[in-house]
C-alpha cells in the first residue's frame, strides 16, 4: 500500500509540475528602461489560482526507468500564502505505464485520479547534495 501511495504521489507531481511546463521556457533581452519598469515578486500571490490542462503522448520518467503514454491532466493550484496551497485534480489519466524507454510492449496498466483535493501546509525545503 505504501508503494502505491508513493507511485500516486510521483504521478501527481509529474502531472502538476512537469507536464504543463514542457517547452515553455524562453529568454527576452530587455533594455535598461524596460528592466526598470518590471516589478518582481517571489511566487504567486495569496489566493491566486493557476489552472492547467495538458496532454502528452509519451514521456520517460525516473531516468528512463518508466514510460508514461497518453497522459491527460486537468487541475489547478491555489496558493494561500508562502506555506499553504491547495491542489485540485479534476482529471489525471495515464493510458499506459511501461518499463523502460519504449512506447510499445507490456504495460503495468493505466492510472486515473478524478476529483481529488490536496491541501498542503508547512514549509518546503530543497535538499542539495
Amino acid at each position: 500500500m505504501i508503494l502505491i501511495s508513493k507511485i500516486a504521489f510521483l504521478l501527481l507531481m509529474i502531472g502538476m509540475f512537469i507536464l504543463p511546463q514542457t517547452g515553455f521556457a524562453g529568454k527576452t533581452a530587455l533594455s535598461d528602461d524596460a528592466l526598470s519598469e518590471i516589478v518582481g515578486r517571489t511566487g504567486p500571490a495569496d489566493g491566486e489560482t493557476t489552472s492547467q490542462k495538458s496532454h502528452v503522448e509519451s514521456m520517460t520518467v525516473l531516468k528512463g526507468l518508466l514510460t508514461l503514454s497518453g497522459v491527460d491532466f486537468e487541475g489547478s493550484i491555489t496558493c494561500h500564502g508562502p506555506d499553504s496551497s491547495t491542489v485540485e485534480i479534476d482529471h489525471l489519466y495515464i493510458d499506459a505505464i511501461r518499463p523502460g524507454s519504449g512506447t510499445a510492449g507490456s504495460s503495468f496498466g493505466s492510472f486515473l485520479i478524478q476529483g481529488a483535493t490536496i491541501n498542503s501546509r508547512g514549509s518546503f525545503t530543497t535538499i542539495k547534495p
